[in-house]
């Protein structure tokens, strides 16, 4: 799924999309995707920013990974809402910079869309099956 920023100028986009199992890349080692992922929602432009894109919406996946105990593979479902925000990759970003908390929780994107120079779903899938365990 590519969304281009420019149709964002005119509308928000939405989006449902059927992934499935095994597909997602950039997991922990031990972390796979046992069932379809299902997600749907919204992508929009901030108002107020510089091409800053808002993903907001729903998933629902079944994981699995070993028992930290036995060992044993332990399968967990994830039904869980996210609210995700991209800004493009400003000029000297290749460089360590000082971040303040918002913005570490920030995705960047280089190009023209969340997908143009790197797959955000690995990384952001993490992100919230790390936050629907908490």
């Amino acid at each position: 799924m590519f969304i281009h920023v420019r149709d964002l100028e005119v509308r928000a986009a939405r989006f449902d999309v059927d992934v499935a199992p095994g597909t997602i890349e950039d997991l922990e080692a031990e972390l796979r995707q046992v069932g379809p992922l299902k997600a749907g929602g919204k992508a929009e432009l901030v108002m107020g920013s510089l091409g800053e894109i808002r993903v907001t919406g729903h998933l629902t996946v079944l994981m699995e990974a070993p028992c930290d105990r036995c060992l044993e593979p332990a399968r967990f479902p994830i039904d869980s809402d996210f609210d995700l925000f991209y800004r493009p990759i400003a000029e000297g970003y290749g460089d360590e910079k000082e971040i303040d908390s918002g913005e570490a929780q920030m995705g960047f994107l280089r190009g023209r869309g969340p997908g143009a120079q790197r797959r955000p779903a690995g990384a952001d899938f993490a992100r919230v099956a790390d936050a629907a365990r908490m």
